[in-house]
């Protein structure tokens, strides 16, 4: 995944993952969109750098939910 496709879109994630997913449930749960984009980006590309985009859509999703 380049710069310039992943920040802009782990970051769109991280903020559909904390304003509108949290109203959708899926069997009494919310889906993860930032682990199931890295997870898939993984399996397709051969390069194994998905450690770091785990690290920055984690960061991302820290900084935009409301928990503690």
């Amino acid at each position: 995944m380049s710069l310039l496709v992943g920040i802009p879109l782990l970051l769109f994630e991280a903020i559909a993952q904390s304003a509108i997913l949290p109203h959708l449930r899926l069997f009494g749960g919310t889906v993860n969109l930032i682990l199931l984009t890295v997870l898939c980006w993984n399996l397709v590309d051969e390069r194994s750098d998905a450690l770091g985009w785990a690290f920055a859509g984690g960061v991302f999703s820290d900084l935009l939910s409301a928990g503690p």
